[in-house]
């Protein structure tokens, strides 16, 4: 029942990456009609704040203190990543973007041990040193170099970010109503977002380039609400560091989308890259001490 559970989770989670890989052109078109960070940050997130409000009203009068704490946490560290993450797509191409902003799944394992004290099982480390070197020859294609733009450092600093929220919703979704995290770390986010766009755009005008802000509704719907309710239901069953692994999978599926709508080409560098972050998410997924007892 456990593996079928597991097995389950983690189907979850690659739907997930699967729409983020979306989300990535999604947010290059916004960008692309003129969208601002804070717009696209305000849109994304009221639209998933309301959505969810609407949704979880039941659960949402059951909010206690601790979680509020613990939603206040969770939320600032996914502001953070994707207000770095957005603006360094202003830089940068969404390929590195991605690609960057998946190295957070080396970061993971070393930070859940030192802040949760629960050291991964080895393979975890094997997987995600595999990954990473699958990320970075989808990233160092004969498109790209090894110097990092200032829009490359943003979404390395987003990528930290992202880790860090990985490791706090491994503890936090463990103790908490799935459906009141959930609200509670994307209203957060929602207020941060309002608070900046106040402060630094207030460009209302935005609301009228209809292209830009259905892609903008497009990342409050799918890449927000949607996946946010998956991986908070998700990582009660699975470690952070397996977690980081399978969504980091949003790279590879961000690149083959991108290649379907011609905004790149195939290469061996996409298909040798790929091959190696499936065999990482395959490393973590089997359990080889089974399976060698089971052949003899």
């Amino acid at each position: 029942m456990k593996n079928k559970t597991n097995l389950l989770a983690t189907l979850g989670l690659l739907i997930v990456a699967i729409i983020w890989g979306t989300g990535f052109i999604a947010t290059q078109i916004a960008i692309d009609e003129g969208m601002t960070t804070s717009f696209i940050m305000l849109v994304r997130f009221g639209v998933a704040s309301l959505v969810l409000g609407i949704s979880s009203q039941k659960d949402i009068r059951q909010i206690s203190i601790i979680d509020l704490k613990r939603g206040l946490v969770a939320g600032t560290l996914l502001f953070l990543g994707f207000t770095l993450q957005t603006v360094g797509l202003n830089f940068t191409t969404p390929s590195s973007n991605a690609f960057i902003t998946a190295t957070s799944v080396v970061m993971v394992p070393f930070l859940s041990w030192f802040i949760l004290k629960e050291k991964p099982e080895n393979k975890v480390f094997l997987a995600a040193f595999i990954c990473l070197m699958g990320l970075g020859i989808l990233a160092l294609g004969p498109s790209q170099d090894m110097k990092l733009s200032i829009g490359d450092t943003f979404t390395l600093l987003c990528a930290v970010a992202f880790a860090l929220h990985t490791v706090s919703m491994g503890k936090f979704a463990a103790q908490m109503n799935t459906n009141i995290l959930t609200f509670l770390q994307i209203t957060t986010a929602a207020v941060f977002s309002l608070i900046m766009f106040i402060m630094v755009d207030r460009d209302i005008w935005a609301f009228t380039s209809t292209k830009g802000l259905l892609a903008s509704l497009y990342l409050g719907i799918f890449s927000t609400f949607i996946c946010y309710s998956i991986q908070t239901i998700c990582q009660r069953y699975i470690s952070p560091s397996k977690v980081s692994i399978i969504v980091s999978t949003e790279a590879l599926f961000g690149s083959v989308f991108s290649v379907m709508l011609g905004y790149e080409s195939f290469t061996r560098f996409l298909l040798s890259g790929g091959l190696a972050i499936i065999v990482a998410m395959l490393i973590i997924e089997i359990n080889f001490v089974r399976t060698w007892k089971s052949s003899i």
